[in-house]
């Protein structure tokens, strides 16, 4: 299944795309990367479909009806037992000014709303592989930057994939440090009127 073949957004209810307006994704954003509320595992997710360099859709990340009374734990995959990649290989190998890895899907599509190249880790902040990027991947691009939460997670997350660049001989790496009083994420970084580079 082609990228543009999943796009159909055939059910999003209105309080679902509210909810991730709020969160800083556009509605482009919505709509470009195929972000429907779908049935896993006899459960309503937001489902985020991930793809390969192709375009391909490879596998879904589901994060959990955030108006459920029970929506832990937050985020799941379908199907289960699939390995973790990068969200935005078609950032991959291309050129840029700059490209943001983050800590979150919706981390990235929020910053890929400001028409930013981002990547993320599928697996979370502690989640990230050497191999993915050892290839010269993000050779092309003029800047790399990397912001992660500003939670203990996300600091050490920060610094691993800082380590991981340097190690792999990477030049204009930033790392971009959220001030606790602006938010705890990207999100709410954008939310308090925060400017990303």
């Amino acid at each position: 299944m082609t990228k543009m073949e999943n796009i159909n957004n055939k059910y999003l209810p209105q309080n679902i795309k509210d909810y991730l307006i709020k969160r800083e994704i556009s509605s482009y954003a919505i709509y470009n990367w195929g972000i429907e509320y779908r049935e896993f595992y006899r459960r309503k997710y937001i489902t985020i479909p991930i793809y390969d360099q192709d375009g391909k859709t490879i596998f879904f990340k589901l994060r959990k009806d955030p108006f459920a009374k029970n929506n832990k734990p937050k985020y799941i995959i379908y199907p289960k037992g699939i390995s973790h990649i990068i969200y935005g290989q078609e950032n991959l190998s291309t050129s840029g000014e700059k490209i943001i890895i983050c800590e979150g899907e919706f981390d990235r599509l929020a910053i890929e709303s400001r028409n930013i190249p981002a990547i993320t880790s599928t697996g979370g902040s502690g989640y990230f592989k050497k191999e993915w990027i050892e290839n010269g991947e993000l050779a092309y691009y003029k800047d790399i930057y990397v912001c992660f939460d500003n939670d203990e997670a996300g600091k050490k997350g920060s610094l691993k994939v800082l380590s991981i660049l340097k190690d792999l001989g990477y030049r204009n790496i930033y790392n971009i440090e959220i001030p606790p009083y602006m938010g705890k994420d990207i999100t709410e970084f954008l939310q308090n009127g925060g400017i990303l580079p």
